[in-house]
């Protein structure tokens, strides 16, 4: 169970709706990149069953959230400026054969297990 604000695609601007009721996470999907960059989207239930989704701006976590995390071999994920939507979009970018090599494939999971250990404790801060 959760609360928290959301932007919607079809907002205008960057309106940011906010909600202080509990949900369920029905869906939670986006990406986390090396540069520290994180963009989530997220489908919230209520007790009706009524199903809002957007983007995922913060959020405060009643019980628990169980999260699975994956990883792409060999494929970074940046975000570039684009001028004609204005937004930093989403750009997969294929590494050289040699960043996939044993200790690159080490140190990378033990970022992406730290990177998701400061993310899940983020999200699980009380806001006061």
């Amino acid at each position: 169970n959760t609360s928290g604000g959301e932007r919607f695609g079809e907002a205008k601007g960057n309106d940011i709706r906010r909600w202080r009721q509990r949900f369920e996470i029905v869906s939670l999907v986006g990406t986390f990149s090396r540069d520290g960059g994180c963009h989530l989207h997220i489908s919230l239930s209520d007790a009706e069953g009524k199903t809002i989704g957007g983007h995922l701006i913060d959020g405060d976590v009643f019980t628990t959230v169980e999260i699975v995390l994956g990883t792409a071999d060999g494929i970074s994920f940046v975000r570039e400026h684009d001028d004609a939507t204005g937004y930093r979009e989403l750009v997969p970018l294929q590494l050289p054969a040699y960043s996939t090599g044993t200790w690159y494939q080490w140190g990378k999971q033990i970022a992406t297990t730290f990177l998701l250990g400061i993310a899940v404790g983020s999200i699980m801060q009380l806001r006061k």
